[in-house]
């Protein structure tokens, strides 16, 4: 019995953390997708910012979804996705595209951390591993504090479209 009362917690916190960082792991992946469709919407519009958040928040829709029919993709995507990616997602473009003729694109994402008990445990750890660094910025401390998980991917795409002048 003593036993039971002594590992249950430590049991359910690790079980809670391993189905949340799944879940981390398939954001990860709809984020890599999301910033190759922002840099190549940029790269054909002329880096226009609009259309490279739209394509970002189109490619994010998947997981604001709730049901698994099609018809309330553009639902969701007008609803969720889009105001989400709006609020917590920052596009930066590192170099000028206009002198090498690539968009190079970095996305930062704050991914909301949803499973309880392990949302707190990871922000924490996140937090006390941070704390002496300025591994994220005044925005991703934002996002920690909000629980979201500040999450940065890139991409590199070769421009298609002229610069304006």
């Amino acid at each position: 019995m003593l036993e039971t009362l002594i590992a249950l917690p430590v049991v359910l916190v690790l079980g809670l953390s391993v189905v949340q960082w799944a879940y981390i792991h398939e954001a990860r992946g709809y984020l890599d997708h999301a910033t190759f469709m922002a840099a190549r919407a940029g790269a054909l519009n002329q880096a226009e910012r609009s259309a490279m958040r739209n394509a970002f928040a189109r490619a994010m829709t998947p997981l604001h979804i709730g049901r698994a029919e099609s018809s309330h993709f553009e639902t969701t995507f007008l609803t969720k996705a889009l105001p989400d990616s709006r609020l917590n997602t920052r596009l930066e473009i590192l170099e000028d595209p206009a002198e090498t003729g690539l968009l190079h694109l970095k996305a930062t994402y704050g991914y909301p951390l949803r499973v309880p008990y392990a949302d707190w445990f990871i922000i924490q750890a996140v937090k006390t591993a941070t704390r002496f660094s300025n591994a994220y910025d005044a925005r991703e401390r934002l996002m920690l504090a909000q629980r979201r998980l500040p999450m940065t991917s890139t991409a590199v795409v070769h421009m298609h479209s002229q610069l304006p002048d």
